[in-house]
């Protein structure tokens, strides 16, 4: 308490003074005035008689103090003064210039004082004041710029806004010392950025380092595209300096994060695309007030689902998890608003007395399902398991939710549907034919179908990086094999957005963008890590598993595409299915589960046909339907 009225005192003591220096100040401009315009202060003159003078003074003094000390000119610290501060000095001598003079003419001393005296006084005495408060300033970001012993020598990469805000902080403090600014603009060539000259560009980055004694380089451009970022991390791994980054103007202008608040480049730095824009209000539409029921919430997909959700104000929030400890992280990370329940349920979507008793009680109107085995090596030595939970699973669940009364079923697939190659490909091909055999009813069923999500547990992301720990070798199975990648907080707004405008029976595909290569994630990986590839940390290509692909396609060669009011989701349309064979055809196939697993694989096979070990040679041609006209694509 002591320690708060110090402060208090102090701050009030600071605006006092700071009050007491701008009225000396006006004392002394308008002295100054005087002599300059010949009036030493007696008689008649150019400024005016004696008395005007006082009674100009004794008016301006008390109005200027007050309207400046209510208008919050000293509210802010001179030592860092800006715009805002100034612009409000400026009202406020404004203000109280007219007072002044609306004074001045009711009390009759208006016409003796100069005019000359009377336009000028209000003019230089803010002049001087802003000039007494840069002043300050200046001193202050001088003494800082003196104190740089023991600061690390940095490179900033960029001289825009960005940089402009990072090197003002790092002026009042911080463990870095700015040496150079570096810039692919050659018009900012030779120029300075608080006292900081742009000494080269992103290319020159080596000889720059080496140059400069640089420990570390700051990238300092908040919306920096992937392609210029890899290069400047590629340019800092042959130095072998570390390279970190500022947060998103945004951010900082927000208040989340101060420009000062620099994070290492992580590999979703690398593969971000153009920014997506969602639909925020048919997600809320979809979702405020709702019960809504999460299978697989423990998951990566399902976490971030329940946490998405939770933004839109949901009533009642199911999360479903046969995982305990994963059950139990999510329970204890997800963060909710007042008129939110969350609750978890311990159980497995095979078990339906379990859904029956939960749907019953709770009765949830929407359905997210992600729960299901997606590893695909594990699924090819654990058939029996894999289909059981993706099929036998989605089918029980769905059925109790139908049976529930719950309005829309949302299905999590993925593009290893599409001619799959392995058992959990297949077995989610079975569950989307099973959702759209199924006779419609007042529950809406919708798929979202999409590739790898990066840094989900399934991702090859977080094995490089326990690779990279551990010095390498970083394991790639082939060369040449790509994959899809998004980012999971992206896939998930993308799946809210699907089930927002799905009317039933749509199988939505998100757009992944470029398929990478899982070769150059891994060079990228290494990179960030501050290594070279090949050099300190090997590559070895282990050879396809049991179940992959060279490459993956996100649609099957008679699906047409059709745009959505959402520019990355496309709707898939497909033949209608026969549903008495595939209704047929199920049904052996869930018989055959307590069976030999062979037998369990050719039930699969006549279930889903295009299931093959082998990988087609040729990409599929897309018929693509866009505004009435037919076009071919090839994926």
């Amino acid at each position: 308490m002591a320690r708060l009225r110090e402060t208090a005192v102090g701050s009030r003591l600071r605006r006092v003074l700071g009050l007491g220096a701008d009225l000396l100040l006006f004392l002394a401009v308008l002295f100054g005035l005087l002599l300059l315009l010949g009036a030493p202060g007696g008689g008649s003159s150019a400024g005016g008689g004696r008395s005007g003078i006082v009674v100009l003074a004794g008016t301006a003094l008390p109005v200027l103090g007050l309207m400046l000390w209510f208008a919050g000119a000293y509210r802010g610290l001179w030592r860092y003064v800006s715009l805002p501060e100034l612009v409000r000095l400026a009202l406020a001598v404004a203000g109280a210039w007219i007072l002044v003079l609306v004074v001045l003419v009711a009390n009759g001393t208006l016409t003796r004082l100069s005019p000359a005296l009377l336009a000028l006084l209000p003019v230089l005495f803010f002049g001087a004041a802003a000039s007494l408060r840069a002043l300050v300033r200046g001193l202050h970001d001088k003494s800082l710029d003196f104190r740089t012993s023991g600061r690390t020598p940095v490179l900033v990469v960029g001289a825009g806004q960005g940089a402009e805000l990072l090197l003002r902080e790092l002026r009042r403090g911080g463990r870095y010392r700015p040496t150079g600014l570096v810039d692919d603009d050659p018009g900012k060539q030779g120029h300075e950025i608080h006292g900081v000259r742009v000494v080269g560009r992103i290319d020159d980055l080596p000889r720059l380092i080496a140059a400069h004694g640089s420990e570390t380089v700051l990238v300092a451009i908040p919306s920096v595209r992937p392609d210029v970022l890899d290069r400047i991390v590629t340019h800092c791994a042959r130095a072998r300096v570390p390279c970190r980054r500022m947060p998103l103007l945004a951010e900082v202008h927000g208040g989340a994060a101060p420009a000062a608040d620099l994070r290492p480049i992580q590999v979703e730095d690398l593969l971000r695309r153009n920014p997506v824009r969602f639909d925020d209000q048919a997600s809320a539409e979809l979702l405020r007030g709702r019960r809504i029921l999460v299978s697989g919430g423990g998951g990566s997909i399902g976490a971030e689902l329940v946490r998405q959700i939770c933004r839109y104000d949901p009533a009642l929030v199911l999360i479903l998890d046969h995982d305990e400890e994963a059950l139990y992280r999510i329970m204890g990370g997800t963060r909710s608003g007042p008129n939110t329940v969350v609750r978890s349920v311990l159980a497995s979507v095979l078990d339906t007395a379990a859904l029956r008793r939960l749907f019953v009680e709770h009765a949830p109107e929407i359905v997210f399902h992600a729960a299901a085995y997606k590893h695909v090596p594990l699924s090819e030595a654990n058939v029996r398991t894999v289909v059981r939970n993706n099929v036998l699973g989605t089918m029980i669940l769905v059925d109790e939710a139908a049976r529930g009364g719950a309005q829309l079923f949302v299905q999590i697939s993925t593009d290893k549907t599409v001619h799959p190659r392995s058992v959990m490909g297949a077995s989610k091909r079975a569950a989307e034919l099973l959702l759209r055999a199924r006779p419609r009813g007042p529950m809406r069923t919708v798929v979202t179908r999409f590739g790898n999500v990066l840094d989900t547990s399934g991702s090859v992301v977080p094995l490089f990086r326990r690779q990279i720990l551990e010095n390498g070798p970083l394991t790639v199975t082939d060369p040449e094999v790509t994959r899809y990648f998004m980012l999971i907080d992206e896939a998930v707004a993308l799946i809210l957005q699907a089930a927002a405008h799905g009317r039933g029976g749509e199988i939505f595909v998100l757009d992944m963008g470029e398929p990478l290569r899982i070769r150059d994630l891994a060079e990228r990986m290494i990179r960030l890590a501050g290594l070279e590839p090949g050099i300190d940390i090997p590559i070895v290509y282990t050879g396809l598993r049991p179940g992959e692909k060279l490459s993956e396609t996100l649609f099957y060669e008679d699906e047409t595409l059709h745009p959505t009011p959402f520019p990355h989701i496309l709707q898939a349309q497909a033949p209608p299915v026969d549903t008495e064979v595939v209704s047929r055809r199920l049904a052996e196939l869930l018989a055959a589960l307590d069976g030999e697993e062979g037998e369990i694989l050719l039930r699969l096979r006549r279930l889903v046909p295009e299931y093959s070990p082998h990988e087609s040679a040729s990409a599929p041609t897309l018929r693509v339907v866009e505004g009435g006209a037919e076009e071919n694509r090839t994926r």
